[in-house]
């Protein structure tokens, strides 16, 4: 029992094992086989000792251990793998070219997380997005980690920029100004990529695309300066699906009992874009029928409508409450 308590859990055999000290990670499937080799194919079957070493450094190190220890014994063809402590990031700052106004705050949730590539780009996307919130489309970012858990955000924030007009990406079945109506910002506004998310967020909620996003195209910098990067034009993307949509629901609740209702919707009437929406409820104590139309009848300003509709409903009440 002493001997089995003092022995250490295999990794392939007795070729590759770990060792007395630091933690025992199962790897993945896919990963064993070069550390392991695969029996089943004569190329596979005996991974050389360099080779697992190697791998299993790398791999230690993209899971957060900066400092293995795997020593090789060449003669006995055995490899001891000891992972060391893993790091965690313990600290965010900030260097290069830092814009006024910025704080590392909504970074500092990847404090205390596993120092591995997960964790680094996850710093990096959010690093770019709170730059690009505060009007830079054109940043960019190169990261730096140390053993001790240090990041060092290297900051090219580029200039500060205004919004240029949008640009559709294609062809689009709708007037080519259409999707000017979901904008919250017009050409010469300062740029900010929440403006362009609420605007894709509002044409998939009107009906009007399938999906939407904003692609900024940036020229690169002319000189060496970190700072010279500027926004050259905004690309509109869009996808669209089927004009007509069918929703069909049934169910219960507590005043109504049963319910079911019927909806037809048509969002692209036109190349206004304009809507149409018919609905059929019914339950035990009201049903109703209705029609309305959104209709978009001005090409100066997108964004007024016409909304003309008929509704019918009859309802049988004693005590309801909503």
């Amino acid at each position: 029992m002493l001997l089995s308590a003092c022995g250490t859990p295999e990794l392939c055999g007795d070729r590759v094992v770990w060792g007395p000290t630091g933690d025992r990670i199962e790897l993945a499937k896919n990963d064993r086989l070069f550390v392991c080799g695969d029996p089943s194919h004569p190329s596979w079957k005996k991974i050389p000792p360099k080779q697992a070493e190697t791998f299993m450094r790398s791999y230690l190190e993209s899971k957060g251990y900066l400092e293995p220890k795997i020593t090789i014994d060449f003669d006995a063809e055995r490899v001891v793998v000891e992972t060391g402590k893993r790091a965690v990031v313990t600290a965010l700052i900030s260097a290069g070219a830092v814009p006024h106004g910025w704080e590392t705050d909504p970074l500092e949730t990847n404090l205390g997380q596993p120092l591995e590539k997960n964790t680094l780009d996850r710093i990096e996307q959010d690093t770019l997005s709170v730059l690009k919130s505060m009007g830079y489309p054109c940043a960019d970012v190169a990261l730096r980690a140390h053993p001790d858990g240090r990041v060092i955000l290297d900051l090219k924030p580029g200039q500060l920029a205004k919004f240029p007009p949008a640009y559709n990406a294609g062809d689009y079945p709708i007037a080519d100004d259409i999707l000017e109506r979901f904008e919250p910002f017009t050409p010469g506004d300062p740029y900010s990529v929440k403006k362009t998310i609420l605007a894709a967020r509002r044409m998939e909620g009107a009906g009007v695309v399938s999906s939407a996003n904003y692609l900024a195209e940036c020229e690169p910098a002319r000189t060496e300066a970190p700072s010279d990067a500027q926004i050259v034009r905004l690309e509109r993307n869009a996808s669209f699906g089927p004009k007509r949509s069918w929703e069909i629901g049934f169910g219960a609740s507590t005043e109504e009992y049963p319910l079911a209702f019927v909806r037809w919707k048509n969002s692209r009437l036109w190349s206004s874009a304009s809507q149409f929406q018919a609905e059929l409820f019914g339950s035990n104590i009201r049903q109703k029928l209705g029609f309305d139309l959104r209709y978009y009848h001005s090409s100066e300003d997108r964004r007024l409508y016409i909304r003309p509709g008929f509704q019918v409903e009859r309802r049988k009440e004693k005590q309801y409450e909503i």
